[in-house]
């Protein structure tokens, strides 16, 4: 779902989480004045947003990662396996 951004004229900034057919142009603000929407870019998610981009990982001799692809080369090459979604639940 995305996050819409609205701004009340009392400075408060408020987000809610609405479905995009559900989005309205004003809300309800905590002080009971109307919000406007703001409008921004969106967050999009790319290989350079991976959390690991430009940190050095000591696992693999302080190599400098360059992304998710970069990474994921990596660990391979050093014959880690991915868990599961149930073998990391597992206590």
């Amino acid at each position: 779902m995305p996050i819409y951004l609205y701004k009340c004229s009392c400075g408060k900034e408020t987000e809610k989480f609405l479905k995009m057919k559900s989005v309205k142009s004003k809300v309800l603000c905590g002080c009971g004045k109307w919000a406007s929407r703001l409008f921004s870019a969106p967050a999009l998610i790319t290989d350079t947003s991976f959390c690991m981009t430009g940190k050095r990982d000591s696992r693999f001799d302080n190599v400098k990662i360059e992304g998710r692809k970069h990474w994921e080369s990596l660990v391979k090459s050093k014959g880690y396996v991915e868990l599961t979604k149930s073998e990391m639940n597992k206590e």
